[in-house]
């Protein structure tokens, strides 16, 4: 049917000649099919404390003067330095953290407290920017200039907020501002944590209704962790909720400043993780070389560690005993076992057993190293008892 013809059977216009096309332009749906989302590929999402503080926006609360800044200063530390943060490995990497309700005399005399080591990639700033002066814009440029960076604190987010427009809606206030700091996370491929504060309502059924403002900050936030503490007293609970993290909640002690975990096992965690020989063996085991069952004296061992910073006793001979002391931890969390006193060429050593390695990697059975699929090279002849 023609132009004419529709305009005589239906009344619609007949357009001019060269007549521009009026039909309104706007955006349009750009759909992905479920086979091409399934065979996609991405990043792992950075994870600065692992199962806890994740990529994007965290809000993190509590009641006023319960150590939520003794808690970010000592987390900004362990990320900073690759520690154990609450038994949990964390990231290391440059570190912001925006302690804008501190001085840096304070900050020093809490740093001295924890008695952690200094770090440089750990950064503070006192000197509050408020949001609408150009605070995201601030951390943009502090990212592009410390790549591969963690995290950053901002304690506490009514510090750089400012005043609600008026007649804005509470929550889309509430959205609207934390939604900025999301972007900047998800733009930059870190964490944010805004430190916020909990309202005084008592009897609620959910702890999250506790958070003050509206709930448009949860709605927008990737995490929420609530630190519930009451005054006085040196136990906690930590529980969180997020889109990429989820658990149980965590009982936590709070004693002179510094935060632990009060379950022993997370507790043996941390310690076996805090030790230089751990660290040292975990980076061992990790380079390309390391098959099933690797011999090595303690001598060499010992130089190699301490040429990759770590500082375990005077010399060879504190190697044994360093590992001794958390072999049951060395098996329990990353399935190692050490067999000691071998000789190795000239020199006595140890030989470190991976449990559960694939085929054609060595394992020990019975008392002497195999080869499962002989893929390996055998153990060196000169490996003795």
């Amino acid at each position: 049917m023609g132009a004419l013809d529709d305009y005589i059977q239906n009344g619609n216009r007949v357009p001019a000649q060269n007549e521009p096309n009026t039909a309104p332009v706007g955006p349009h749906i750009q759909p992905i099919d479920a086979v091409t989302l399934a065979e996609m590929t991405f990043a792992p999402l950075v994870e600065p404390v692992q199962g806890l503080i994740v990529e994007g926006l965290t809000l993190l609360c509590g009641a006023s003067k319960i150590g939520k800044s003794w808690f970010v200063l000592q987390m900004c530390s362990a990320v900073a330095r690759g520690v154990p943060f609450l038994g949990r490995r964390t990231a290391p990497g440059p570190v912001l953290y925006l302690a804008y309700e501190d001085s840096e005399r304070r900050l020093q005399r809490r740093l001295r407290q924890l008695n952690e080591p200094s770090d440089i990639r750990l950064q503070f700033d006192t000197k509050p920017i408020m949001a609408a002066a150009g605070l995201i814009d601030a951390m943009e440029r502090w990212a592009r200039d410390n790549l591969g960076a963690k995290l950053i604190v901002i304690d506490t987010m009514q510090k750089v907020r400012g005043a609600i427009p008026a007649r804005a809606s509470m929550y889309g206030a509430d959205y609207d501002f934390t939604t900025s700091f999301k972007d900047f996370a998800y733009r930059n491929h870190v964490a944010v944590v805004l430190v916020h504060h909990l309202n005084k309502l008592k009897d609620v059924e959910d702890k999250y209704d506790k958070i003050s403002g509206s709930t448009g900050l949860m709605g927008c936030a990737d995490t929420t962790i609530i630190i519930d503490r009451k005054r006085g007293a040196d136990t906690a609970t930590l529980s969180y909720e997020g889109r990429d993290v989820w658990g149980d909640d965590i009982d936590m002690r709070f004693v002179n400043g510094r935060w632990s975990v009060c379950d022993a096992e997370s507790l043996e965690r941390e310690r076996y993780e805090r030790s230089p020989i751990a660290a040292a063996v975990r980076r061992f085991t990790a380079q390309e070389s390391f098959t099933g069952a690797y011999p090595v004296s303690y001598d060499d061992f010992w130089n190699w560690a301490l040429g990759e910073g770590f500082h375990i006793g005077a010399n060879g001979r504190a190697v044994q005993p360093a590992i001794s002391e958390f072999a049951a931890a060395f098996e329990k969390f990353d399935s190692l076992t050490f067999t000691h006193g071998k000789r190795i060429g000239s020199k006595r050593g140890m030989v470190i057993v991976k449990a559960g390695m694939a085929d054609g990697q060595r394992t020990i059975v019975a008392g002497e190293y195999r080869t499962h699929s002989g893929n390996c090279p055998e153990i060196p002849a000169d490996v003795q008892s």
